[in-house]
């Protein structure tokens, strides 16, 4: 796991180190996963070994803390316009809340239930224990603890009688408080700053999303080059010349080939490589998910005809509507080494092929200003100039990636390159099965084919922003014909 200094951990650090019962109820309902991990780096970067059981023990619920509220909570605040009122929103919630367990208690106390809060703990006492005395000493308690400004919600006694929801308020409303308290009770301008920084990215993301993506057509308009499924070499039809290996993914479509080292290649500076005996030598649906996200977050500078795009993974991450975690940025990274590592034939014309790596360099990741890894990676430069030529198509990214099936990637693909090139008084277009199992890479049993496609244009037309409007078929499903949507083709079209 590669870990570094994050500035957002150290502030969070010197911010909950000071509430001691909040830090065991996050770690008890909210451990973070590798907090050992987490701790012994920033022990050796930051705090130097800690021989103490106790101190250490507490550090390790701090750390666990701190990661739980970037995870958590600091994508909830920088959502929110106003974080002012946010703060004064949380705070009359908490005290209301306060008031309302402390009611709670008095009434189990003045009905003497025995279920519930302090007389659990009568009946451990001591038997020359009076029972009214001890009630009265709770009560006293209970007030003290209501009208304490400084005491928290997880400060109180009977946290294991609370229900979920009871919980959440703590695990959500109270850290968002003690967070937001730092700023405007502390002075806390560093923290300000950063929240404002990660606030303002938010918005520069959502600004592109909301534009979407200017994928080039030459990555749409071409069968086979991007595939269903994994496929192996030994799945398609390839040849070996001049030391390289010349691998034609989809069987109907010799147009279309990828050339590949035919040896074990590797960059060192993301720590990826490709074995084309072992790995996908194909463009599957994931591919075009993170190739349409780059083009994304990169649509200005791309269209001012500059061919570098810089992005974190982060960033990538929430384009893609994924966890940003390990998993996912080395996903992500394989699929940018891909499209560096395949070179692409394409056969236009008898007397013409075009040749080029979608992705033509990719630099060494380095951290930028808020100590997040940079990607910078520049694009083909034909490619560019498909996009300053207005020659793409604009997709957005949340679209293809709330797909569950890759077919339904695969198949928006297809349509929506074609549904640009007809005119508005076309009422659907019509495919065989076998033309989308094509345009697809689909290869299987007709049957299953159909089948699969079917399954995909269900889930298409079934979410709210799709582009096709509804699709019917022949009575043994030998043709489709679609629909397309055209209100939300128009929102896309800028031109």
């Amino acid at each position: 796991m590669d870990l570094k200094v994050e500035p957002m951990i150290i502030l969070l650090y010197n911010i909950f180190k000071k509430y001691d019962s909040f830090l065991e109820v996050i770690w008890e309902h909210h451990k973070q996963k590798n907090v050992d991990s987490y701790y012994e780096f920033y022990e050796s970067e930051i705090f130097g070994e800690e021989s103490n059981k106790m101190k250490k023990k507490t550090k390790i619920y701090i750390i666990n803390a701190c990661l739980y509220i970037d995870k958590k909570i600091i994508p909830v605040i920088i959502k929110e316009k106003d974080i002012n009122a946010l703060y004064i929103n949380t705070k009359v919630k908490i005290n209301k809340y306060k008031t309302r367990l402390r009611e709670q208690v008095e009434s189990y106390l003045s009905t003497e239930n025995d279920k519930k809060y302090i007389l659990k703990e009568l009946l451990d006492a001591p038997s020359d224990v009076n029972r009214q005395d001890f009630i009265q000493v709770r009560k006293n308690k209970i007030n003290k603890w209501e009208s304490d400004i400084n005491c928290l919600l997880s400060d109180f006694y009977y946290l294991d009688e609370l229900r979920k929801n009871q919980l959440n308020i703590i695990f959500v409303d109270e850290a968002i408080h003690l967070l937001l308290k730092d700023i405007y009770e502390e002075d806390n301008i560093s923290l300000l700053n950063l929240l404002t920084s990660l606030s303002e990215n938010k918005k520069k993301n959502k600004k592109s999303e909301k534009k979407g993506a200017t994928v080039p057509n030459s990555m749409l308009n071409y069968d086979g080059l991007f595939g269903a499924g994994r496929k192996k070499i030994e799945d398609v039809k390839y040849e070996e010349i001049d030391g390289q290996i010349y691998a034609t993914p989809n069987q109907n479509n010799e147009n279309i080939q990828i050339r590949l080292p035919n040896l074990k290649v590797k960059d060192e500076n993301i720590n990826i490589e490709f074995d084309y005996k072992q790995d996908n030598i194909t463009f599957n649906a994931d591919d075009f998910k993170v190739l349409t996200a780059i083009f994304e977050i990169g649509a200005e500078i791309l269209a001012s005809g500059n061919e570098a795009v810089c992005f974190t993974m982060e960033e990538m991450c929430e384009h893609l509507q994924l966890e940003p975690c390990s998993k996912n940025y080395n996903k992500i990274a394989r699929s940018i080494f891909y499209f560096k590592t395949k070179e692409v034939y394409i056969k236009i014309s008898d007397t013409h092929i075009r040749i080029f790596n979608i992705i033509k360099t990719i630099d060494k990741p380095i951290f930028n200003s808020d100590r997040k890894k940079q990607w910078t990676i520049r694009f083909h430069e034909e490619l560019v100039k498909e996009i300053v030529a207005s020659k793409y198509k604009r997709i957005l990214t949340k679209t293809i990636s709330s797909y569950r099936y890759e077919l339904s990637v695969l198949l928006f693909r297809v349509f929506v390159y074609d549904f640009y090139n007809v005119s508005d008084d076309i009422m659907y277009i019509q495919y065989s099965w076998q033309d989308l199992a094509n345009k697809t890479g689909l290869n299987d049993k007709p049957s299953i084919i159909k089948r699969r496609i079917i399954s995909a244009l269900n889930e298409m037309t079934s979410l709210e922003n799709s582009i096709i409007s509804k699709y019917e078929t022949a009575p043994d499903n030998s043709y489709f014909y679609i629909y397309p949507k055209r209100d939300n083709i128009k929102k896309l079209s800028d031109k």
